[in-house]
């Protein structure tokens, strides 16, 4: 992973000001944005794509079996290969805490 865009994904993991959500890289519930690990860092490389919440989906990109994963273009840009995604998005939708996940981030990639 690109060191830049690793130290602005961790912090942003680690600020508080992204409430955590599952299954999807963003949606609202109840009035309020939720993010995905992944979509935290959408939302830091590419914030002015996400499509309209009403459908709880976003604009980025699905894979093969249908769950939300970053475009190529925004794994390019930060420098994340796909299998580490798809095992970022493993740990997020079965309770894996923005913190844990950070940690992980840190050691990993």
């Amino acid at each position: 992973m690109k060191p830049s865009w690793k130290k602005k994904w961790l912090a942003a993991l680690r600020s508080g000001e992204y409430r955590q959500g599952r299954k999807y890289l963003r949606q609202q519930r109840k009035g309020q944005d939720r993010y995905c690990c992944l979509g935290v860092l959408c939302d830091l490389t590419a914030p002015k794509k996400w499509a309209n919440l009403r459908t709880a989906c976003s604009a980025y990109a699905h894979d093969s079996s249908g769950s939300d994963m970053p475009s190529r273009a925004i794994r390019v840009r930060a420098g994340i290969e796909i299998e580490d995604a798809v095992a970022l998005a493993d740990m997020n939708d079965t309770g894996c805490r923005f913190t844990t996940i950070a940690r992980w981030i840190e050691e990993n990639l």
